[in-house]
């Protein structure tokens, strides 16, 4: 469904699109909606952070990190990866899910699916970034 999602935005937003991802960092954004935010985090921590660092590492994305939404919006956890291309991000998503399928117990993978309530995907062209390093 994912896949689907960020096609049909891709098909929407043109060439244009393809242009200026060129030059600048694509963001992609993936809210979600938790019945039990405290258990998907937990869960985010023990593996995913894990395989989407692992992505850093490679040289497959330029970064990533995840937050919790507190109050005024429906999404506990929004997801947020930089990265040069909409390509490199669905690679790097592939193996991150191809990693968590051999991970995750099918018990765990359940909990952590039924816990979802709503998820949506946002595909961003950054247009500037000015970043001195970690916060301190």
């Amino acid at each position: 469904m994912k896949k689907i999602l960020i096609l049909i935005v891709v098909l929407f937003s043109g060439f244009g699109f393809a242009q200026e991802s060129e030059k600048n960092p694509v963001i992609i954004i993936s809210s979600y909606d938790f019945t039990r935010p405290g258990l998907a985090m937990k869960m985010i921590d023990k593996y995913q952070a894990v395989e989407w660092d692992n992505q850093v590492k490679k040289g497959n994305i330029l970064g990533w990190g995840y937050m919790q939404h507190w109050m005024a919006d429906e999404y506990d956890v929004i997801f947020y990866f930089q990265t040069t291309s909409l390509d490199s991000w669905q690679n790097a998503a592939t193996e991150v899910s191809s990693a968590l399928s051999t991970k995750m117990s099918k018990d765990e993978w359940k909990t952590y699916t039924e816990n979802t309530i709503n998820h949506k995907d946002g595909l961003y062209i950054g247009r500037h970034d000015f970043n001195q390093g970690m916060i301190k």
